[in-house]
């Protein structure tokens, strides 16, 4: 696939500081939001519907790597849970979609846009490791979004 962006980042790999700050922000929501359980219902909720899109999606549209990828090896999961071996590209971004559910439901102006600076710098750092192209970052928050509202419907709001 022709990704003019991706063309012209160089290859490196950032898989430790990439799992520092997306576990860091997603730490630092729970210890910030603790004691505010429809957050965290809202939170989870979402994260578990962008799974069932990503399977649709992965369903529909597997694409090859990029040219330059770089495994992504996730410094905690990848010692217990499984081998980090399938290069198909995932499109949307799990990772940032992820980190798009813990934006939306913020009702903290400030969190929001250190949140919002931490995916910005995430997808950055996918874009130049070329775990995924342009458009899987592009198209994780429109999943994000739509997940958020369909859980807001559920739960009535």
């Amino acid at each position: 696939m022709a990704d003019p962006l991706l063309d012209a980042l160089p290859s490196y790999d950032l898989s430790i500081p990439i799992f520092l700050l997306i576990y860091g922000l997603i730490i630092a929501t729970i210890v910030v939001h603790y004691s505010n359980p429809h957050f965290i219902l809202v939170a989870l909720a979402a994260y578990c519907t962008i799974n069932y899109f990503r399977v649709a999606t992965i369903y529909f549209f597997t694409f090859e790597p990029p040219t330059g990828l770089v495994l992504l090896q996730d410094p905690f999961v990848s010692l217990i849970a499984y081998e980090n071996s399938f290069v198909k590209d995932l499109f949307f971004s799990g990772h940032i979609a992820t980190l798009m559910v813990l934006i939306y439901p913020e009702p903290k102006k400030i969190f929001r846009y250190i949140k919002l600076t931490v995916t910005l710098i995430v997808a950055a750092m996918l874009l130049v490791q070329h775990i995924h192209y342009t458009i899987d970052i592009l198209a994780a928050p429109l999943f994000s979004y739509a997940a958020y509202q369909l859980i807001n419907k559920m739960l009535g709001k």
